[in-house]
Formats: C-alpha cells, sequence, structure tokens
C-alpha cells in the first residue's frame, strides 16, 4: 500500500495534525493530495527533492507523492547551500519542491515502480550520503490501528526529514495516531506545544531527553509511551525517565538511516542482551565482527552505493557502531568514525560522558576532541551543572579524580570547561565538532 492508501482507510479522530501553524484532518490530507495530484501530472512517475520549512507542507507532500513519483529525495531544511546543492547533483532528480516552488531541473523518462524514499544521513562525521528506503522498509515498526494505539497522541520532536522523524510521521499517518508538532524548532515552542495539546507518547533523543528533564516542564505531562533513539541511551538516562515517568513504557530503538529499523529494547536497560547474537530477534541476524562493530542482517536491506560497499558476502551490513560484551549485555561504545585520537589511542567520547554523568554535580557533558601539535587530539569536556557552584575548581577536581576510577589514563578529560547550555544538532545528537 502506499502512504495515500494508507491515510485513505484510517477512521481517526477528526484531527490527525496539530501545530501552531494549523491543523490537519485526515480527510483534508486525501483531499489536498488528490488537487496536488491533478494540477501537477507532470510530477508523475519522476524523480523530485523536498525540501521544505512548514512541517504541515512537507507531511501533505509525502501523502500526495508517495505512489505517484518514482523516487522521492528528503532534503531536511537544516542543510547549507552547498551541502543540498551537493545531494541534489548526486540523486541527478528531475524536479525539487522547495516550500510551494516548482521547479524542473532536467528531462527524464517515467518510471514506473514503488516510490523510492532517499533519506540523507545527518553528516556529523562526515558529508551526508543518500541512503534509498522503501515505504515498507521505514515503516516495518508501525503499529496498524487499534483502540488502544489510537489512544497515543504523538509528539513530534525530530526533524521531519531525516529517520527518526520519518518513524513518527509514519505511526500518525499509518497507524491513525494523532500527531502535535510546533512549526518551528525553537525549543521553548516545541515543548509548549507538546504541553498545550497534552501529548502522551514521546520518541527524542538521548540528549532531547536530558535537556527536556534538566528544563523540567516535560514532568507535567503524562506519558505512557517513551522512546530513545539515534544515539547510545546509558543507565543513567533509562533511570531518570523511570524515575519522572514510572506509569510509562520505556523503549530503547536501535535504528538508523543506514541500517533502518534494527531492534527495540524494552527491558530499560543499556544495551541489549548477548543472546539476542546467537537467537535471532524477529527478522534480525546480528555479529560482532572481527573489527568490534556491530553488524546486522536483516529482511528488507535499505540500498544506496555507499551502504552496498559495507555489506559482505553473507548479507551482513558493517553499521560501524563499535559493541562490546559485559557480562550479559552488548553494550555500545560509540561510532567507528567518532573516536578521538589520543597518540594512537582510540577514545570513544560516549564512554567518557557515561561515566561523567555518574556525579551528581553533573546535569549533562558533551565530550569532544581539541587538536594538539605533540599528540594529535585532547579530550574536551564541556559540562552543565546540576545547580550554579562558585568553586568550580574543586568541581573540576571531582570529575578527574572521579574519572582516574574508571578510565585510562588517556581517556580522561585534558580540558574541562563549564557551560549553561549544550548544542544539538538537528538531528537530535549532541555537536561534537572539533577544534
Amino acid at each position: 500500500m502506499t502512504l495515500y492508501e494508507y491515510v485513505s482507510c484510517l477512521n481517526p479522530p477528526d484531527t490527525l495534525l496539530i501545530s501552531n501553524n494549523g491543523n490537519n484532518a485526515t480527510e483534508e490530507l486525501v483531499s489536498l493530495a488528490d488537487v496536488f495530484r491533478r494540477n501537477h501530472k507532470q510530477l508523475e512517475d519522476q524523480s523530485l527533492a523536498l525540501s521544505c520549512r512548514d512541517n504541515i507542507k512537507l507531511i501533505q507532500y509525502l501523502v500526495a507523492l508517495d505512489g505517484y513519483c518514482s523516487r522521492l529525495i528528503l532534503l531536511p531544511s537544516s542543510l547549507n547551500e552547498e551541502e543540498k546543492q551537493q545531494l541534489i547533483k548526486k540523486s541527478e532528480c528531475s524536479f525539487i519542491i522547495e516550500d510551494d516552488q516548482i521547479d524542473q531541473l532536467i528531462m527524464a523518462a517515467p518510471m514506473h515502480q514503488q516510490t523510492v524514499w532517499t533519506l540523507a544521513t545527518s553528516g556529523t562525521t562526515g558529508t551526508p550520503i543518500l541512503i534509498d528506503h522503501s515505504l515498507e522498509s521505514l515503516s516495518r515498526t508501525v503499529k496498524q490501528p487499534s483502540q488502544k494505539s489510537q489512544d497515543f497522541i504523538w509528539g513530534l520532536l525530530y526533524d521531519p526529514c531525516r529517520f527518526a522523524g520519518l518513524q513518527v510521521i509514519l505511526q500518525s499517518l499509518i497507524g491513525g495516531n494523532m500527531l502535535v508538532f510546533s512549526s518551528d524548532n525553537n525549543f521553548n515552542s516545541q515543548v509548549e506545544t507538546l504541553l498545550q495539546h497534552q501529548v502522551n507518547a514521546l520518541s527524542a533523543s538521548p540528549s532531547l531527553w536530558r535537556k527536556m528533564l534538566i528544563d523540567g516542564r516535560i514532568r507535567q505531562m503524562s506519558l505512557r509511551q517513551i522512546t530513545l533513539g539515534g544515539e547510545i541511551a546509558d543507565d543513567s538516562i533509562l533511570n531518570k525517565l523511570k524515575s519522572s515517568f514510572p506509569d510509562s513504557r520505556i523503549i530503547h530503538i536501535y535504528a538508523s538511516t543506514e541500517a533502518g529499523v534494527g531492534f527495540a529494547v524494552t527491558d530499560a536497560k543499556a544495551g541489549f542482551p548477548a543472546n539476542w547474537l546467537n537467537k535471532p530477534k524477529k527478522d534480525i541476524h546480528m555479529k560482532i565482527g572481527s573489527n568490534g562493530n556491530l553488524l546486522i542482517k536483516q529482511s528488507q536491506q535499505v540500498g544506496g552505493k555507499e551502504v552496498l560497499q559495507r555489506i559482505d558476502e553473507q548479507g551482513f551490513l558493517d553499521t560501524q557502531d563499535k559493541v562490546t560484551q559485559e557480562r550479559d549485555r552488548i553494550l555500545f561504545l560509540g561510532r567507528e568514525s567518532g573516536c578521538i585520537n589520543v597518540g594512537g589511542n582510540k577514545v570513544h567520547p560516549e564512554e567518557v560522558e557515561n561515566v561523567i554523568r555518574e556525579l551528581n554535580e553533573v546535569a549533562d557533558v558533551r565530550v569532544y576532541s581539541k587538536k594538539n601539535p605533540i599528540i594529535g587530539e585532547l579530550v574536551s569536556a564541556d559540562i552543565m551543572l546540576s545547580e550554579e557552584q562558585e568553586d568550580k575548581k574543586t568541581v573540576k577536581k571531582t570529575i578527574t579524580e572521579h574519572c582516574k576510577t574508571k578510565l585510562e589514563l588517556y581517556k580522561i578529560p585534558a580540558l574541562i570547561s563549564f557551560t549553561s547550555d549544550l548544542q544539538i544538532s538537528p538531528a537530535g545528537k549532541l555537536t561534537r565538532t572539533s577544534s
């Protein structure tokens, strides 16, 4: 089925999409899709890029275009102009839709096939690359409409053109759940919109969850479903969410633009059970490669030249996520490309952050690299304190001494500074720009 067909079959509440910039009912989405297709016959079976700053307008386009165009390239509004132009050129699309403007780029013969959804990676460790999906692969874990699921009111915090954002949107459009979001990316506006419309199901990265817990207003919500993804979910954030929302179901999802939706962990513990390596989880087979990376094989593989190069002869995709086994759990260490090189020693920023967050004085922390002419890079840390403290020298000493009990010497931050806020990327992840 196409997204248009899924929405046409829904019988949800009168209003499906809610934002501070307008609402849409199911019938409106279908009607707008019909009008759009009638007025833009030139787009049928064509490859086109979509860049839209208005989230409601974007979702309207998704309903109208899936099953109508041959390929849909989603360009996040957070891309700079150079990155956007590179991806447009690389995709060889025939048309581009930017907000309400449609421009023809090249002439192409019609391609009668299921719509290919092409997403850009977050580009946190390099230039974004394009990954091909299908609606089937994107919606593999979407819950179908039921009386129980339709009681959920989902909030959207992710960029809607990113993989994680699409998961939330598709849960609304296919599962018949009301979806609430702000018309802009301002954090205060987002939180106020979620509170105003009594959202009870929310998906966010661990970094966004920490930011919301520090802000405090999120505790006014009666959350029934909490989902984490996009970053490593450590015991610290999982325990804080359990204590803040004791009646909520907490799920940590392993997924990425490159790998698609992998698996979900529901026991509110960091990592996943080690026996999953020998006992496939539904249609997911996993193993640890000789390089220490998690390898995944599933029935619905994603596409794209860069991804195909990382699939071995047995069909396993190298996720490029480093893992380690501790007793009966497989724990994530971080991205292979995200390591800090300290005199030839590899340091995963996430490992250092997890140790520092164990301290009550620390609300959150960002670990990143600073260039050094002698050893290459230094481990640096920006600290958000739980409460303002005048004697920061003592806090620095406490952090360093705690790290000495848990980490090798080369992993201990050489530079520690304090900040009132930590920058989070449009993909919902901590930014780790080296300097």
